[in-house]
């Protein structure tokens, strides 16, 4: 898996940043590999420390 911060934008109170995952995943051991392209959404609040997932694309 690879993964690429896409965007980080300050919003009123908030950043925002958008991170693109790449990779491969298998549900179990018989199952064959399968390819997925996501991008994860994440929030955090001026003051706090702990990101917090807004939403996931999946493509």
């Amino acid at each position: 898996m690879s993964c690429k911060v896409i965007s980080c934008d300050r919003q009123a109170n908030q950043y925002i940043a958008s991170v693109m995952f790449v990779g491969q995943v298998k549900e179990d051991a018989h199952s064959d590999w399968q390819n997925f392209e996501e991008i994860w959404h994440f929030t955090r609040k001026d003051g706090e420390h702990l990101w917090q997932v807004a939403g996931v694309q999946q493509f």
